[in-house]
């Protein structure tokens, strides 16, 4: 399966349990990877043949931004639901980073794959 990388997507977004968290949008950075079949596109080198990975990008972009969910698995649930439902999408791999997620370190990262066979 070929693929499409969307690395380190940088977002703001209400995200975190603890109440000082719901107070203030906080820094998340997102990096995306979409499987999907090329071939037609290397045949006929037209967007129309494959996934349009700006559209992808903006659209990670929205559901993260308007998100207010309390957990990153539940942002990142979301996310492959809306990446899986571009055409041309096969698999969706995340990353979420939540750097301010614990004081003192440099950040908490979760990382999920979906199918489009999986559920989400």
């Amino acid at each position: 399966m070929d693929k499409i990388i969307l690395e380190r997507i940088p977002v703001s977004c209400l995200i975190g349990t603890r109440p000082e968290e719901r107070l203030h949008r906080q820094p998340v950075v997102i990096s995306v990877t979409l499987e999907c079949d090329f071939r037609a596109a290397a045949a006929s080198d037209d967007l129309r043949d494959t996934v349009n990975y700006v559209r992808a990008c903006e659209r990670v972009k929205q559901v993260a931004e308007a998100s207010e969910f309390f957990l990153l698995e539940r942002l990142g649930g979301e996310l492959c639901r809306e990446l899986l439902a571009l055409p041309g999408v096969a698999k969706v791999g995340l990353r979420l980073e939540k750097q301010l997620a614990i004081p003192g370190i440099g950040g908490v990262a979760l990382e999920m794959e979906r199918g489009s066979g999986r559920p989400g």
